[in-house]
C-alpha cells in the first residue's frame, strides 16, 4: 500500500511540476513587461534625472536582507527625488544569456549617472560602476557565518529558479541544489567558506577607499531598527520624521512563525550559525574567518 501511495504521489508531482514552471515563467514575463521601465529607458539612453542630488549606490551581498533593505532605500530615495535603478533584479529575470554583458561589468559607463539616481541593491562588486568616489555609497553586510548557513537553506531549498528548468540559465541553481541535498549544513558551510573569503575582503577594500561610505550591519537592522532607519534617513537626506519614514516604521515586522526551510523568509534573528552548526564547525569557521570577523565587528 505504501509503495502504491508513493507511486501515486510521484506521478502527481510530475504532473504539477510543469504547471509550476509555467506559472513561474508567466510571473517573470509579467514583471518584465510591467516593471523596470526606468531601467529600460536608462539603458536606451532615454532617461534624464530630475534631481541634481548626488546619486547613491547600495552595495550588499546575498543573504544580507538585500531585497528588504533595497526596498526601504528605494522608498527613501524616491521621496528625495532620486530615480531607483535595480539592474541586479532586472537582468536576473532576463536570464543568463541576456545578462552576460551586465554580469561581466561591461555596461556602458554612461548609464551610471552621478546625479539623480539610486542604484541597487548590488550583490556583487564587479559590475563595472566607474569611479565610486563620484557617488554616495552605502554598504550593508551580515555575519558571514550566518550568511553561509542561510546560503545552505536558500540554495538547497527555497531559492527561485529563473525561467524554465530546462533552460541553460537554470542549470547552475539546479546543480547546486542537488549537491546541497547530499550534504549536512555543517558539511556545506565548511566546504563553502571561500564564498566569504573571496568576497568580504573586496568590501573591506571598498570601505578603505571610500571613507565617507555609510557602513551598516544586518544585525543592527534586526535588533535596533529605529536607530538603523534613522541613520539611513540622515544619510539619504530625508527628515527622520517624514511620513514615508513613519510609514516604514509602522509596516516593519521581523516576526517569523515556525521556521520553514522552503520559505524565502526562513528566519531573521542573528546568530543562526550558533543554533544550526556543531561547536567544532563554529570553531573552524572562527579560525578561518578570524580577520574578517574582527574587521566587521563580529565576535570570534
Amino acid at each position: 500500500m505504501s509503495d502504491r501511495r508513493n507511486n501515486t504521489l510521484r506521478s502527481l508531482l510530475r504532473r504539477i511540476s510543469p504547471l509550476r514552471n509555467l506559472k513561474r515563467r508567466i510571473r517573470v514575463r509579467i514583471r518584465l513587461a510591467t516593471e523596470f521601465e526606468a531601467e529600460k529607458r536608462l539603458l536606451a539612453g532615454e532617461l534624464e534625472p530630475t534631481s541634481r542630488d548626488q546619486s547613491i549606490v547600495f552595495h550588499t551581498a546575498h543573504k544580507c536582507a538585500s531585497v528588504f533593505a533595497g526596498r526601504i532605500l528605494k522608498r527613501l530615495t524616491s521621496a528625495t527625488g532620486l530615480i531607483p535603478i535595480d539592474f541586479d533584479t532586472y537582468f536576473f529575470l532576463l536570464g543568463e544569456r541576456d545578462s552576460r554583458l551586465y554580469r561581466a561589468g561591461n555596461l556602458s559607463a554612461s548609464v551610471y549617472g552621478d546625479k539623480g539616481f539610486f542604484f541597487g541593491p548590488y550583490r556583487n562588486l564587479n559590475r563595472g560602476i566607474p569611479d565610486l568616489t563620484r557617488f554616495r555609497n552605502i554598504l550593508m553586510l551580515r555575519d558571514p557565518r550566518d550568511v553561509l548557513v542561510s546560503l545552505y537553506y536558500s540554495m538547497g531549498f527555497s531559492h527561485n529558479v529563473p525561467g524554465s528548468r530546462k533552460k541553460e540559465s537554470s542549470r547552475p541553481i539546479l546543480d547546486e541544489r542537488a549537491r546541497i541535498k547530499e550534504l549536512t549544513v555543517d558539511e556545506y558551510v565548511l566546504d563553502s567558506t571561500s564564498w566569504v573569503t573571496e568576497r568580504y575582503p573586496e568590501y573591506l577594500e571598498v570601505v578603505g577607499r571610500l571613507p565617507s561610505a555609510l557602513v551598516l550591519r544586518y544585525e543592527d537592522m534586526v535588533t535596533g531598527f529605529e536607530t538603523w532607519l534613522q541613520t539611513l534617513a540622515d544619510y539619504v537626506g530625508i527628515d527622520p520624521e517624514a511620513e514615508v519614514v513613519r510609514q516604514i516604521r509602522r509596516e516593519t515586522d521581523f516576526e517569523v512563525g515556525s521556521e520553514d526551510r522552503y520559505a524565502h523568509k526562513r528566519q531573521v534573528m542573528p546568530g543562526d550559525h550558533v543554533r544550526k552548526l556543531q561547536p567544532e564547525t563554529i570553531a573552524r569557521l572562527n579560525e578561518e574567518l578570524a580577520d574578517l570577523l574582527t574587521a566587521f565587528g563580529y565576535e570570534v
